[in-house]
């Protein structure tokens, strides 16, 4: 799938994979149509499940922007964009959108295969 076409779960599936601040690195998974990323608990503590989100959830997708450089810029014909550091530029309904989208394409290229219940 061409990921500058990415939305909902699968784009926040596709970021999830990407990023590698989550722990443990790439444990991610998918229950009722969403995105579950899962950090361990302590000694005595249960492991914490996660819904992630950061195509329309700014706790989780802001912090991704800020650490990636991402520019966030509005278009009159196209709507919002995201802007790596290298100038590549990617359209989203949303802020967040378009900036998952530059995320995910800047990590994972243009073009990747995900889970076959998120097409």
């Amino acid at each position: 799938m061409k990921t500058s076409e990415l939305t909902g779960s699968a784009l926040d599936w596709a970021v999830a994979k990407a990023d590698e601040n989550l722990y443990p690195s790439g444990d991610v998974r998918l229950i009722d149509g969403g995105v579950i990323t899962i950090s361990a608990g302590g000694h005595e503590e249960a492991d914490h499940w996660h819904r992630y989100s950061p195509s329309t959830d700014w706790a989780i997708g802001g912090p991704i922007i800020e650490r990636e450089l991402i520019a966030i810029g509005f278009d009159d014909e196209f709507g919002w964009m995201g802007m790596d550091m290298d100038g590549n530029y990617f359209m989203g309904a949303t802020p967040l959108e378009g900036a998952m989208r530059c995320y995910a394409i800047s990590k994972l290229g243009a073009e990747i295969v995900i889970p076959e219940e998120l097409v």
